[in-house]
C-alpha cells in the first residue's frame, strides 16, 4: 500500500502544479485535439469522477465489494461537467482536491483485505476491479488529462 499511497500524494501534487497557472481566461480556451471540451470542462470532468471514484471506494469498503448497476459514461460525463459549467474555476479545483485528499485518507486507513474486496460495473466500463484498482484508476484517469491541460497550457 505504501507505494500507490506515495503514487497517490505524488499524482495529487502534480495536479495542483499543473492547473495553479490557469486562469479564467486559459480556463475558457478549448483543449487541443478535444473538440469538445474547454480546459474548465477537463476540470469539471476531473472534479466529478474524483468524487465518484471516492463514493465508490467508500461503498465497496462498506459492503466488502459491490456490483455497480451499468452506466453510460459519456452521458454522465456530459451531465457532471454540465452541473459544473458556471462554478469558478477555483470552486472545481477545490473540489477536486477535497476529493483526492480523502481518497488519501481513505487509503490510510484500509487493510489489505479491504483493497482486496472485488466489483464490478456490469462490463459498462472497467468490468471487474478491486478497491485497490479504483485508486490505480484514479491515477491513470487523472495523468490522461493532465497532459491535455498541459498542452492546453503550452499553446496559451
Amino acid at each position: 500500500m505504501s507505494d500507490l499511497l506515495v503514487r497517490l500524494e505524488a499524482n495529487r501534487n502534480a495536479f495542483l502544479e499543473t492547473v495553479q497557472p490557469i486562469t479564467d481566461e486559459i480556463a475558457n480556451r478549448p483543449v487541443p485535439g478535444n473538440q469538445k471540451w474547454r480546459v474548465r470542462d477537463v476540470l469539471a470532468h476531473l472534479a466529478a469522477s474524483e468524487e465518484g471514484m471516492l463514493t465508490m471506494v467508500q461503498i465497496m469498503v462498506a459492503k466488502g465489494g459491490y456490483q455497480f448497476r451499468p452506466y453510460n459514461r459519456d452521458e454522465l460525463n456530459e451531465q457532471r461537467v454540465a452541473e459544473r459549467a458556471e462554478r469558478p474555476l477555483g470552486e472545481i479545483v477545490a473540489e477536486w482536491q477535497r476529493a483526492r485528499d480523502k481518497m488519501i485518507e481513505t487509503l490510510r486507513s484500509l487493510t489489505d483485505e479491504q483493497l482486496a474486496y472485488r466489483g464490478s460495473d456490469g462490463g459498462s466500463n472497467w468490468g471487474e476491479f478491486t478497491t485497490r484498482d479504483i485508486f490505480e484508476i484514479a491515477i491513470r484517469h487523472t495523468d490522461i488529462h493532465l497532459a491535455d491541460l498541459r498542452r492546453a497550457l503550452a499553446e496559451a
